[in-house]
């Protein structure tokens, strides 16, 4: 039985290969198919025949369909017609020659003087390092937020310096106040006006600083908040009262970033902001 499959199936494969050209490769013949319709507007689509085996199959190419010249519509050729009837504006141009490569290098070329020990490579570098702060002051006295830190940028962060900066407000006394109640304490007395000063001071003078001072942080992070959640209703409001409360604070001399409004709303002079 295992032998006659084996005599039919070489029997099979040599009627196969008896079928099949002796060159060993397949024919193929470029013919024009007569089934595929003709279209006037392009020239005749060519279909490859390939017979293999005895068996004959039909390839249509797509080629030409891809990579060929598509004509224009009406409308695309009068719109292009119409482009290029425009005339060209006289400002259209650059209004001077394109430099060449080589002089646009030696332009951009820079002197570079390498240091010669250690000590002139610190010098270079504090050089550097002052040029870099200087440019820095600068940009924080016009108010420009690239040279801010990330906790004052922002649209909510400046009203809440402007709103602050724009009045007087009790907090903002409190170091000072500190001081002198610390100067008047260390003032050789006698000692009966020395225990009176020190009740006053103890009993009255600061303990009416301290709550005037609470009661005001609290107020302006309250406002401040109810204020930027009204005029920035997109923006995220987290955190901009204790921002404003805390820079009530601080003397205003010591403000950072430096306010660039004065008390009653006016915009700080240019000269002020230079001088800082």
């Amino acid at each position: 039985m295992a032998l006659s499959v084996a005599s039919l199936a070489r029997h099979r494969l040599r009627a196969l290969a008896s079928s099949l050209p002796r060159v060993g490769r397949p024919i193929h013949r470029a013919t024009r198919d007569p089934e595929i319709p003709v279209r006037t507007a392009e020239p005749h689509r060519l279909t490859l025949r390939i017979t293999y085996g005895g068996v004959t199959k039909l390839r249509a190419r797509y080629a030409y369909d891809v990579f060929r010249r598509r004509t224009e519509t009406p409308a695309e050729d009068a719109a292009r017609a119409a482009s290029s009837d425009q005339p060209k504006s006289a400002g259209a141009g650059k209004g001077r020659p394109t430099p060449k490569r080589r002089e646009a290098e030696r332009r951009r070329r820079q002197p570079v003087t390498a240091p010669a020990n250690r000590r002139e490579a610190y010098r270079q570098m504090r050089a550097r390092q002052a040029a870099e702060r200087a440019r820095i002051r600068e940009g924080l006295a016009r108010g420009d937020e690239r040279y801010m830190p990330e906790r004052d940028k922002g649209p909510v962060r400046r009203f809440a310096r402007d709103w602050v900066d724009s009045r007087r407000l009790v907090s903002q006394y409190f170091l000072p106040f500190s001081l002198i109640i610390l100067l008047a304490t260390w003032i050789p007395l006698e000692p009966n006006l020395r225990a009176y000063v020190y009740f006053a001071v103890i009993s009255i003078a600061w303990p009416l600083m301290m709550v005037s001072v609470l009661a005001s942080s609290i107020w302006v992070g309250w406002r401040v908040k109810r204020l930027a959640r009204e005029r920035f209703p997109d923006q995220n409001v987290r955190g901009v009262g204790f921002y404003a409360a805390m820079r009530a604070l601080q003397i205003r001399r010591l403000r950072f970033p430096p306010p660039t409004v004065l008390p009653g709303g006016r915009p700080v002079p240019q000269s002020t902001q230079q001088k800082r």
